[in-house]
């Protein structure tokens, strides 16, 4: 669990405004936006577990504390440290980038990338990372999306495949 604070912090730091919480886009967000965060970014897996869900990956920890978040008083929200703010600041850059790229709204970029990263981590290889997330999201997104969200992270370096030498 990461402190409500720090989670507010984190939400304005990518410019919401944290009312959005009470509306399901809103946490849709903030659940694909501290997945990445958690698990690439800070690769912290102690602050939330996370299980396949139809929007993709879900944490029900996190969904418990939404309603922590939003009563944080304005003049109670944690500053984040510079460096924090730095990596923030640089993943929502790759991130509107990778968007534009690929004519997607901030939203389903956020939803997509953390599918992808989702099934890396579940599958054993990068081919059946890409079928998985497929399967998974074919509704939404096209095989081509996911291979190009995987290539993404792995330019990131936010996945390395093992695999390679």
């Amino acid at each position: 669990m990461i402190d409500p604070a720090i989670l507010r912090a984190l939400y304005n730091q990518f410019g919401r405004p944290i009312e959005e919480l009470n509306e399901f886009a809103g946490r849709k967000f903030l659940q694909k936006m501290v997945y990445l965060l958690q698990n690439y970014i800070f690769r912290e897996d102690a602050w939330y577990s996370y299980a396949r869900y139809p929007y993709g990956p879900y944490s029900a920890g996190l969904s418990e504390d939404y309603w922590k978040i939003l009563r944080v008083a304005e003049n109670d929200v944690t500053t984040l440290s510079p460096a924090a703010t730095e990596m923030v600041n640089s993943l929502k850059g790759e991130f509107d980038g990778f968007s534009k790229a690929n004519d997607l709204d901030e939203l389903k970029t956020l939803e997509l990338l953390a599918t992808a990263l989702f099934e890396l981590k579940d599958q054993p290889t990068e081919e059946e990372a890409v079928k998985g997330a497929t399967k998974w999201k074919k509704e939404i997104f096209t095989e081509a999306q996911v291979k190009a969200a995987v290539e993404f992270l792995k330019e990131q370096q936010y996945y390395a495949d093992e695999n390679e030498s």
